[in-house]
């Protein structure tokens, strides 16, 4: 198991480092003085490695002091997927058996259990059994009781067998991705991510605390598809000093064709040097495919300047056909995946009880338009890269915790990360009156509340996903819709700034709020349809919510019984921006649009932009076909538009 793109999205976003030189600490007389060495009299020394202290290098992590019992000043934590934390060590003669552990603490119950791999001098050492960081104790924050800390802030097993060169050595930890180690499991959610850490433990023979604190970030190389290709570089995957000079090698095998790295940069090779953490992936595609019919914006392009990205999805795999939910679990292992499939779904796919189903990397998935092709009460879970999911329907999925029908999933389709991802002709719904999978009434139906959370997200996008096109969708009867980032804290700013989102032609029909909700990236919404006609949703719904220094850029949009159309209706402000032009139509909505002040414009072209109120009235009169006459939804596309 390799550290792999997911991971490293954090890393790529992080803006700021912390690191010993600009180190904040209480104590300056103790700013740069190491915490207790313990040195035997055969010469084994155990250090006990700090933030701040000497010895320590850098962190994408931020030194917190809210929960007591740590040493020094403070721990360090939004230790998020990606993050790392490098130390420096010396030592007189190359030793084979030293030890390494960490204190930390893990506070969740449940669903937050960690590990941690460890690279020492460039090179993972535990790929396969990183140290666990299972759940210790929470306790009130300010308990100082012998007993709260010593449940609270516990050390983990050692890593033994741990080999030191003569002279600086350099020691970096990271998250371990996603899998099973034995019988300890990190999940998919947890993927990459490491808990609260006081400090690092090294004990061998005639050590120290290193003095060299040039940074260093976390690299990685591979192949988006391996089937389509492999990449060969001149630095191993590990940490690496600033101003390192890699060159990375794209080779395509028969039938396939080199089209770009992951940057935009199409040299091959490609050299640069590593001034952040680093993940360079080469893009590989069928020879002579070229972008699809009918898609537009972000999906098509792979960075800021609007170097070209044609997505493929899974075009060169075999098929896979699901007919039931057990067909999902009998491929979960080629679904959750990174090989290309194409994924044909046929009927409804449902569970009493609400499930997931895994999805990776370079996949198609659509709805047969013979049998359409449902996910009722089960979310597809997206983690992967170079994704197209076409006319499916999704939704009903319960959310509602603590209850005898309650599952384990929230959102309808969630994206975790992701990058390259078109959704295109799909229809979104559940019940604004909660409805059991059987379609009976829940009991204790008590008050809106209830209603509001009985069903999570339609469709939830997070940790950083980028380069997504949503478009000809239909979305409807439901709370709350679609959720872009899910906070506006530090953690989620790093990965949420990456996101880029197009919306067009989609039809969002009583939908109380988040049409979007979109926190810290780019969204170019045009060409739109919103229409509130439902007593739940006429003249109480909020449409485009922009939080958290986002930018929009609204254009050619139709807004019908709104009560707030685009705007920060729900956080403090944290700079956010958008541009909402006299392309929109608005009718009988209560407040009249800002036009704001984002000069936010995408970069990609794009056709004359449309109006929304189009998509709604041909949807509403049955008048439009086909994909260059866009109706919203399902049932649009024939089974040669989805080949």
């Amino acid at each position: 198991m390799k550290l792999t793109a997911k991971i490293l999205t954090g890393m790529l976003a992080a803006s700021l480092v912390f690191a010993m030189a600009g180190c904040k600490n209480s104590d300056d007389e103790q700013k740069s003085e190491p915490v207790a060495v313990v040195t035997e009299t055969d010469g084994t020394t155990t250090l006990n490695l700090q933030e701040g202290k000497t010895g320590f290098v850098s962190t994408e992590g931020k030194v917190s002091s809210d929960f007591v019992g740590y040493t020094g000043s403070g721990y360090i934590d939004n230790l998020g997927a990606g993050a790392t934390i490098v130390y420096t060590i010396s030592a007189k003669a190359t030793i084979t058996n030293a030890k390494i552990a960490m204190v930390y603490a893990n506070w969740e119950t449940t669903g937050r259990d960690r590990a941690a791999l460890v690279y020492v001098n460039d090179i993972c050492i535990n790929e396969n059994n990183p140290i666990p960081m299972p759940y210790t104790f929470k306790g009130n924050k300010t308990d100082d009781s012998k007993e709260t800390v010593a449940k609270r802030w516990q050390t983990s097993s050692w890593l033994t067998g741990v080999t030191l060169n003569a002279g600086s050595n350099t020691v970096m930890l990271t998250g371990a991705p996603a899998g099973k180690y034995g019988s300890y499991e990190v999940t998919e959610s947890q993927s990459g991510m490491m808990n609260n850490i006081d400090y690092l433990i090294v004990n061998g023979k005639d050590i120290d605390y290193g003095t060299d604190t040039t940074p260093r970030y976390a690299y990685t190389f591979s192949s988006e598809n391996e089937k389509g290709g492999s990449v060969a570089s001149t630095l191993a995957a590990g940490s690496h000093k600033q101003g390192s000079s890699v060159t990375v090698t794209a080779t395509a095998k028969d039938g396939w064709t080199f089209e770009c790295w992951s940057d935009g940069a199409t040299a091959n090779p490609y050299t640069f040097t590593i001034e952040a953490a680093t993940d360079i992936q080469a893009h590989f595609i069928p020879t002579g495919t070229t972008v699809p019919a009918g898609l537009k914006g972000y999906a098509t392009i792979t960075n800021n300047d609007g170097a070209a990205y044609t997505i493929t999805g899974g075009a060169g795999g075999s098929t896979i056909n699901i007919t039931s939910y057990a067909d999902t679990v009998t491929y979960a292992e080629k679904l959750a995946g990174n090989d290309p499939y194409i994924v044909k779904v046929s009927g409804t796919i449902t569970y009493a009880t609400s499930k997931k189903c895994n999805l990776g990397s370079n996949k198609t998935v659509y709805g047969d338009p013979e049998n359409q092709g449902r996910f009722k009460n089960v979310q597809l879970n997206v983690s992967g890269d170079n994704v197209i999911i076409r006319n499916m329907m999704f939704g009903e999925v319960i959310a509602y915790d603590g209850q005898s029908y309650s599952g384990e999933a929230n959102d309808a389709l969630g994206l975790s990360g992701s990058q390259h991802v078109w959704i295109d002709h799909c229809e979104f719904q559940s019940h604004l009156t909660p409805q059991l999978n059987d379609g009976s009434t829940p009991p204790a139906v008590s008050d809106e509340k209830f209603a509001k959370d009985f069903y999570d997200g339609l469709l939830d996008m997070k940790n950083g996903c980028s380069w997504v096109t949503v478009s000809n969708c239909y979305f409807h009867d439901h709370w709350k819709a679609f959720l872009c980032e899910s906070n506006s804290d530090e953690k989620s700013a790093a990965l949420g700034k990456t996101m880029r989102l197009t919306l067009y032609g989609n039809l969002f029909e009583n939908i109380y709020s988040r049409q979007p909700k979109f926190r810290w990236g780019k969204a170019h919404i045009f060409g739109n349809a919103y229409v509130e006609n439902a007593s739940e949703t006429q003249g109480e719904s909020n449409c485009i919510d922009v939080n958290a220094g986002a930018e929009v850029l609204a254009e050619g949009n139709y807004f019908e019984g709104l009560k707030n159309v685009i705007g920060n209706f729900t956080e403090d402000s944290m700079g956010e921006s958008w541009r909402y032009t006299s392309t929109n139509v608005t009718k009988s909505c209560n407040n009249t649009p800002s036009p704001g002040t984002s000069k936010f414009s995408p970069a990609y072209t794009y056709d004359a932009v449309s109006k929304g109120a189009l998509i709604y009235a041909k949807m509403k009169n049955g008048e439009a076909t086909g994909a260059e006459n866009p109706t919203a939804g399902v049932g649009i596309l024939t089974a040669s538009d989805l080949q």
